[in-house]
């Protein structure tokens, strides 16, 4: 709630040690929900920054640095990249179907969906899109983020809404606006090239929360 910190979580946080740069520990001055902890938590500074949002259920391997090093050098110069994620798992078509059947012969494929199990974004796109959805909110707050193109993940947040909950995806806004700019989001395709399902980038454990 506004004004309450946990100090439990807070001292946990503080006493971890990372000792691979400079670290530090933000707290929020009041509730800010997951869209705040999701949209605000970092406005790029530079083109060489690589941030790497992460929920508190993923496990990520130790190889997933580099591989966000190699992608960002590699595709960060392409127009139409929104950024990279971590997950290897989960792929689904955005218009129903069924899963999501990816090209077995590559390392990467783009999608339009984001995904959200360790999302790096694209340090221009994400400042456009921190700043859209800000004005859009402001602007028209009867807005809803809905795409055609993708109604399984329009379907969801419409339930959501029913249940006055929508306020716990924000992936839905991020859609629509990659649908808008049509911008592609980078998948690693390493179990499919492989052909290991035990090889990934990043795993979600799935435990109990909102959704």
């Amino acid at each position: 709630r506004d004004g309450i910190v946990d100090q439990e979580s807070v001292r946990v946080a503080s006493s971890f040690k990372w000792t691979k740069g400079q670290s530090s520990v933000h707290v929020q001055e009041r509730h800010v929900g997951i869209y705040g902890q999701w949209i605000d938590t970092w406005r790029p500074g530079s083109d060489r920054e690589i941030a790497l949002i992460l929920e508190d259920d993923i496990t990520v391997s130790p190889y997933a640095y580099v591989w966000l090093k190699t992608v960002h050098a590699k595709y960060d110069r392409l127009p139409d990249i929104s950024g990279y994620t971590l997950q290897s798992e989960g792929f689904f078509k955005a218009n129903g179907g069924g899963g999501l059947v990816t090209p077995k012969n590559h390392v990467v494929f783009g999608y339009k969906l984001i995904g959200s199990w360790g999302f790096s974004p694209h340090h221009k796109w994400w400042s456009k899109f921190q700043d859209w959805y800000h004005s859009t909110r402001k602007s028209n707050p009867e807005f809803r983020p809905y795409v055609p193109n993708a109604s399984v993940v329009t379907s969801w947040y419409k339930g959501f809404e029913k249940r006055k909950r929508n306020d716990t995806m924000w992936t839905m806004w991020f859609i629509k606006f990659s649908d808008q700019n049509n911008l592609y989001c980078v998948y690693n395709n390493i179990r499919r090239f492989t052909g290991d399902v035990n090889t990934l980038l990043a795993v979600n454990r799935k435990e109990r929360g909102l959704h």
